[in-house]
């Protein structure tokens, strides 16, 4: 599993290495970046691994502590600081049954603290992170994340989030849901009934935005 990462930075010590490790409901993802002596992080790493949660109602334990076990074993051959890593979790462990449980055990096996952000939470992140890598701050941005287990939408400028929402419409869900039984037609009129009564669109337009950007 370890084997994209490349031989750290000759100049790189184990305080300027940070990690994160991210839970989504298709996929969890560890990606370790140095952080320079501007302020500017490089990415060395970036792994992606599919657990598949969020088809039940609790998530598949044995494949995720695989996972996060190798990504732990990774963090460890890398010597970044334990307090130097976050481990976040999205809506499949949030709406999970057994969610305090699975939180526990992670810690218990791998030493991960896991942060279980709110849909709020996950909506100004993805904004934040656009802001990493487009030259959009100075303008009104309305961010449309699709996930596997949501879809996240926020609208931001320079730096702050004038709206943030998440909605269950995830791909991995709609697809168990609907398409896996050639509901596509049903999946459609679904999912204009949740934005809809969601209120999204008209809160979106009282913020206003000058440009749209769509990530999977």
């Amino acid at each position: 599993m370890g084997a994209g990462l490349p031989p750290l930075p000759t100049s790189s010590s184990s305080s300027s290495l940070f990690a994160a490790v991210d839970m989504g409901t298709n996929s969890f993802e560890l990606i370790i970046v140095h952080a320079n002596t501007s302020g500017k992080f490089l990415t060395l790493g970036h792994l992606k691994e599919s657990v598949v949660l969020g088809l039940s109602s609790a998530p598949t334990t044995p494949l995720a502590l695989q996972t996060l076990q190798g990504f732990q074993a990774i963090l460890s051959s890398h010597h970044v600081i334990p307090n130097h890593t976050h481990c976040v979790a999205t809506v499949a462990t949030r709406e999970a049954a057994n969610r305090n449980e699975f939180v526990r055990c992670v810690k218990e096996k791998t030493g991960l603290e896991v942060e279980v952000l709110s849909g709020e939470e996950e909506a100004q992140l993805v904004y934040l992170g656009v802001l990493q890598f487009l030259s959009v701050f100075g303008k009104s941005v309305l961010v449309i994340d699709i996930g596997g287990g949501s879809t996240k939408f926020v609208v931001g400028k320079e730096g702050k989030v004038s709206f943030g929402a998440s909605l269950k419409l995830g791909h991995v869900n709609l697809t168990d849901k609907f398409v896996k039984h050639g509901l596509v037609g049903q999946m459609r009129e679904y999912v204009r009934l949740v934005i809809r009564e969601s209120g999204v669109v008209e809160k979106i337009k009282e913020c206003g935005f000058e440009m749209v950007d769509l990530r999977r």
